[in-house]
């Protein structure tokens, strides 16, 4: 749906930054950092881009970046708690099965899935 959304308002950096944190959501955080990567990096970057690139870092292990970004808005009690989050999130994605493994329910629910990245 983001992708659909952002063929009409391509610079929308919010949009950008929402599609980025669905992708590290749905377990393809490396895909949703490298794009919030360009979006926190932008001249209008707004701080929960930078937010969700660090939990996009945190999942993926590197604490030591996610971190650094944080640490742009937050003092560091909040930088501590974030990294926790992040830590608790990528346990838990760590355990999910990849979607397309996960059972369906009737014949139709193939149809009915929609994946936050179209």
């Amino acid at each position: 749906m983001y992708r659909r959304v952002l063929e009409t308002t391509p610079g929308d950096v919010v949009l950008r930054s929402n599609l980025g944190l669905s992708l590290v959501l749905d377990g393809q955080p490396r895909e949703g950092a490298n794009l919030l990567l360009d979006v926190a990096n932008g001249p209008s970057a707004p701080p929960q881009a930078r937010q969700n690139l660090a939990l996009a870092y945190g999942v993926l292990g590197n604490d030591e970046a996610a971190g650094c970004i944080l640490s742009i808005d937050l003092p560091k009690g909040s930088v501590n708690d974030d990294l926790r989050y992040s830590s608790a999130v990528r346990d838990l994605l760590a355990k999910q099965p990849p979607a397309e493994k996960l059972p369906l329910r009737g014949p139709a629910a193939t149809d009915m899935r929609i994946s936050p990245t179209e």
